[in-house]
């Protein structure tokens, strides 16, 4: 992967990572649920290696901070 090519990724990867927590936090979905959903869909046959990582990275955040946010209440 080139220079170019990595940072295009790394910012639909931001992008799709603050869309998904505005959309959470306006809906008030359960963030946990979420990023089990998420982990499920990176698991999907023949998603392709740089769609997995980026659905298991969004996961893990959506995972991380519906934990924080149970901690919280």
């Amino acid at each position: 992967m080139d220079k170019n090519t990595a940072e295009a990724l790394n910012a639909v990867q931001i992008v799709l990572r603050h869309l998904m927590l505005s959309l959470a936090a306006a809906s008030g979905a359960d963030l946990a649920k979420l990023g089990e959903l998420l982990e499920a869909a990176a698991t999907a046959p023949n998603i392709g290696p740089i769609a997995e990582s980026m659905l298991a990275d969004l996961a893990g955040g959506a995972i991380a901070l519906g934990a924080a946010g149970q901690r919280k209440q």
